[in-house]
């Protein structure tokens, strides 16, 4: 697969503008290109003790700024899984394999050339069972090995362990209780192929390969009509790379989800509350970029009526965020808060049921407005990117 796009876009990518600072265009062209190239083999009907899977991927990616930089990123990427799964019974099994990677990312422009390339060889195995009634176990561990080079001649090797677990257990035919925990070993990240973050005297020596360590606690409730959901979750990243070295990093946070439905219709809302650190404090959208984003509290409401044996179907959503104070002194101000609310109507002939005809205004009342993963919304020398306006879809679909 090949996709190639050739424009004019925002001078940067992530940001709407930038307010004072050296004078740029609004716009610069992209030629950009990316292609992927995947080959997988597997038998579904696979039984017992012989159940092979092989899967090998290419990826290349192209992004070229002609003017006024004349700057040029490239990465690429081969990757490979050969794993055979155990069927142990009708619920237990045993997946074992070896996987790798071999990345490679360059930049150029009129001054300067940037190349860091990483591989990787991992061996890995995962049992999932069911011991007794109710009770659902997963546990796993990998070990990796991986080489880097970077600028001026350095490279150098790193190797790790990971490992995770994970359980569920019915308490009841309607309440699941479920926990899990994992350790990941991360190696060191090449750079991004766009921009090297980079200065001449760059201590490759100092940077070390990065971890993780991920917990999460939930429950989930299903009475058929109401489902209810929510967990807590924490994840710790020790030695990201980052622009200036390494870094620890933090997010935080729960989740909560319930549905109620009825005949022709149900009600949905997900909240989430989740704050980021890094280094031990509280994070601006800069200090956390490319690893997370103070999100803070962000709500859902999503509601639809089918109308009887009529064919129509009613709905709408709102997409909430409340305003977020939490913000660091590295950045300017608070983020704002916004509501969205879109509606829809769709229509299914009852003797056509093929056919469907659909309606839907997205934006309803034309708020603008960031959304909250947006960069850039906690300081006021940046317009972020807001996301479209108040916009109408007409859409007519048929399946034959």
């Amino acid at each position: 697969m090949v996709l190639a796009d050739d424009a004019l876009r925002r001078y940067r990518a992530n940001i709407g503008e930038v307010i004072g600072g050296r004078p740029v265009p609004e716009l610069r062209r992209y030629d950009t290109e990316r292609r992927n190239l995947s080959f997988s083999y597997e038998n579904t009907q696979a039984e017992g003790l012989w159940d092979p899977k092989l899967v090998i991927g290419l990826s290349e990616n192209l992004i070229n700024i002609p003017d006024p930089e004349l700057s040029e990123g490239r990465s690429r990427s081969v990757s490979g899984t050969l794993q055979n799964t155990f069927h142990l019974s009708e619920t237990d099994t045993v997946e074992a394999g070896v996987d790798f990677y071999d990345r490679t990312g360059v930049y150029d422009d009129a001054d300067e050339h940037y190349r860091e390339a990483a591989s990787n060889i991992g061996v890995f195995a995962q049992a999932r069972l069911e011991p007794l009634a109710g009770l659902k176990l997963s546990f796993g561990t990998r070990f990796d090995w991986q080489e880097f080079e970077g600028e001026g001649g350095f490279s150098d090797s790193y190797d790790g362990m990971s490992n995770n677990m994970s359980a569920s257990y019915a308490l009841t035919d309607e309440l699941v209780l479920r926990g899990g925990y994992s350790r990941v070993f991360g190696g060191l990240s090449i750079e991004d192929n766009y921009e090297y973050w980079r200065s001449p005297d760059w201590d490759y020596a100092g940077l070390k390969a990065g971890e993780s360590e991920n917990f999460t606690l939930g429950a989930d409730f299903d009475s058929g009509n109401l489902r209810l959901g929510g967990e807590v979750f924490l994840t710790k990243m020790q030695d990201a790379r980052s622009y200036d070295g390494n870094f620890d990093f933090e997010s935080r946070g729960f989740n909560l989800g319930a549905t109620y439905g009825w005949e022709g219709g149900f009600a949905r809302m997900t909240y989430s509350n989740s704050k980021v650190k890094v280094n031990g404090t509280l994070s601006s959208s800069y200090d956390a970029v490319d690893f997370g984003a103070p999100l803070g509290q962000v709500l859902a409401l999503e509601l639809q009526q089918g109308i009887g044996d009529s064919g129509w179907t009613l709905g709408g959503s709102l997409d909430l965020a409340l305003d977020y104070d939490d913000v660091p002194d590295t950045a300017e101000e608070p983020i704002k808060g916004y509501e969205v609310i879109s509606v829809f109507a769709e229509y299914v002939p009852p003797t056509r049921p093929n056919l469907r005809l659909r309606a839907e205004v997205n934006n309803l009342f034309d708020v603008e407005y960031a959304d909250r993963a947006t960069y850039g919304a906690d300081f006021e020398s940046i317009v972020p990117l807001m996301e479209p306006g108040r916009n109408v879809t007409l859409s007519l679909v048929s399946k034959f």
